[in-house]
């Protein structure tokens, strides 16, 4: 019977080492990236990110030459309001400033006009905050259910007054 030449175990080391460094920076980027893929998922489901369709009063507009000014809106209370724990807290009525997002155009809109606007609120992640999205003009008669501006609501430069963390309006 022929005899089969076998692998001394000097060989067959090398040939496992060979494969490891071969094939072990390509398990490794694999494995970090199924990491990666995992963290950012996980990170995901812990922001939320809703949007509200909500009228109100603007009591000032942003200054092309003021960059702390900023567009304030005094809004009706929103009963639906998410807080950063993902809890329906109805938010009262209040004097806020928003952001205005890419592309909203605030021509048409003047101090004292009743408008319907949206506005979307982030919580959680680097995008943490909200935005408006859309505006829109109402006729000068539209009824406004707006109380009293109150002691803690957003000044006109966009700084509140009072704790505002996770919402607390």
């Amino acid at each position: 019977m022929p005899t089969v030449p076998t692998k001394t175990l000097s060989q067959k080391l090398f040939n496992a080492l060979l494969t490891l460094a071969l094939a072990g920076p390509v398990f490794l980027a694999g494995c970090s990236e199924n990491a990666q893929d995992q963290a950012e998922s996980e990170a995901a489901r812990d922001i939320l990110v809703n949007t509200y369709e909500v009228r109100g009063r603007v009591t000032a507009l942003p200054k092309p030459d003021d960059a702390a000014s900023a567009l304030m809106i005094h809004h009706e209370r929103i009963p639906d309001f998410v807080n950063n724990k993902g809890e329906i807290d109805p938010m009262r009525e209040m004097i806020m400033s928003f952001p205005v997002d890419e592309g909203v155009d605030l021509s048409g809109v003047a101090v004292g006009d009743s408008v319907a606007f949206d506005f979307v609120v982030t919580w959680g992640g680097l995008e943490s905050g909200w935005v408006l999205t859309e505006i829109e003009k109402l006729p000068a008669e539209t009824p406004l259910d707006l109380g009293a501006p109150n002691a803690h609501d957003h000044d006109a430069h966009g700084h509140g007054h009072g704790d505002h963390a996770g919402h607390n309006h």
